[in-house]
């Protein structure tokens, strides 16, 4: 079977006309056993015109794997208090940071009967409980009007005031240095666009090379940044 089909594609008049697309089949079937899941033959050619390519920070360039570091409490609310608001309002959520929060504090913290949990996009969780009390929990676009301090991971509000702040370590993603090195020798840009602190972002893009950071930015941020490129 082998040696015929060589022959046919030798022999045909149009002999691209069936190499390419086998090749192409093949190229998609090796990379969807590595995990990598191509739409189809048009992107594989649009690859080699590739300008830019752009990553997310968090799970991405990161492991997403979050520890907590430290937990500041403020205006009279306990480390009980706050252990137990955050993991219940996380236990809500599917982002990395919430996961992360939530399973570290599982063996520490109690859940806590809310309702009226509402989770915004790029900003964070809303809930009350039983008693009428309103809790917020997310980024720093939460406290801005209570806190100069925007240089922590996560703000915790309670009817409108800032309870704790809680600061957070990932690490780089083994062989995120090794990709983007091995982009920049085909000359590619490479740009980091994430909604986490330009502090943090900026960190991340020096130690591994990234040439343009877009930090803070929102899901439709995002994609308007991409739509631009």
């Amino acid at each position: 079977i082998l040696h015929s089909i060589g022959v046919l594609i030798v022999a045909c008049p149009c002999a691209m006309g069936l190499a390419t697309p086998t090749a192409v089949a093949v190229a998609l079937g090796k990379a969807a056993q590595k995990g990598i899941l191509i739409k189809g033959a048009d992107t594989m050619e649009a690859i080699a015109a590739i300008k830019n390519v752009a990553f997310d920070k968090t799970g991405t360039l990161t492991t997403g794997l979050f520890t907590v570091k430290n937990i500041q409490l403020m205006n009279g609310a306990t480390t009980e208090e706050a252990q137990n608001l955050l993991f219940s309002m996380e236990a809500f959520s599917t982002h990395p940071i919430a996961k992360s929060i939530a399973g570290q504090l599982k063996s520490k913290a109690k859940t806590i009967k809310l309702v009226n949990v509402h989770e915004e996009e790029g900003i964070g969780m809303s809930a009350a409980d039983s008693e009428g009390h309103t809790y917020r929990l997310g980024s720093y676009k939460l406290a801005e009007k209570l806190t100069n301090e925007n240089n922590h991971s996560v703000y915790l509000l309670k009817d409108e005031k800032l309870i704790a702040v809680v600061d957070l370590e990932d690490e780089i993603r083994q062989h995120a240095s090794e990709a983007i090195w091995q982009l920049k020798e085909d000359g590619i840009h490479t740009i980091m666009v994430s909604g986490d602190k330009k502090a943090k972002c900026d960190e991340i893009a020096q130690k591994l090379n990234i040439d343009e950071v877009y930090a803070e930015q929102l899901p439709y941020q995002k994609l308007d940044k991409i739509s631009e490129l």
